[in-house]
């Protein structure tokens, strides 16, 4: 998996963005544009294009019909994959993300 990110640079708000996915679960990661805001500190108005940006590099993906815990329907969001793990670890020891 470490080919999946090696060669792909991220921004400082990139990295900033893929910290909304530092405490979540493999099983349970998705989040909305809002939630990710919340948990990143980057504006909401930043978020979509960031978010869909990592998408076309393989660090997140789209998912839609979620359900909260207490069984409501929550709409869509978007799970960090594998490759977002690893830049994420990257980004949390201090290296480039590269």
């Amino acid at each position: 998996m470490a080919a999946e990110t090696k060669g792909v640079k991220l921004s400082p708000e990139h990295k900033q963005v893929l910290t909304a996915w530092t405490n979540t679960c493999e099983d349970f990661d998705c989040l909305t544009f809002d939630a990710i805001a919340s948990i990143s500190g980057v504006a909401r108005p930043r978020i979509r294009r960031i978010v869909r940006h990592l998408a076309r590099k393989g660090m997140t993906e789209f998912h839609q019909g979620l359900w909260t815990e207490d069984m409501r329907p929550a709409g869509s969001g978007y799970a960090i994959t594998p490759a977002g793990r690893l830049a994420l670890a990257a980004h949390d020891g201090g290296q480039d993300g590269t």
